[in-house]
């Protein structure tokens, strides 16, 4: 592997990491219709509170849950990773 793969690589982890360690939640309401609103990006090891808005009215605060959004954490780490296999390509060393 040669210098600049080495960077591209390095990189590439690097935003990975960072986008996994700062995901997006969402708040859920367990029930035979499953309700779900999006929530805020925040810390893997501090996870939002539900919030005591008009957003969750009609529903008891004490049932809602938090969860990681697995659809809105992939949106921007799959196009890095792939950014980042698509360059160690490119910066390959051509075999004499």
């Amino acid at each position: 592997m040669n210098r600049p793969q080495e960077i591209t690589l390095l990189v590439g982890l690097g935003l990975a990491t960072a986008l996994v360690c700062v995901p997006p939640w969402k708040y859920t309401f367990p029930g035979t219709l499953r309700i779900e609103r999006p929530g805020p990006y925040a810390l893997v090891f501090a996870p939002p509170e539900v919030p005591p808005t008009e957003y969750f009215l009609n529903k008891s605060r004490d049932r809602w849950t938090v969860e990681i959004d697995l659809q809105r954490l992939l949106l921007p780490v799959v196009p890095v990773l792939v950014l980042t296999l698509v360059l160690l390509y490119l910066f390959r060393t051509p075999k004499s």
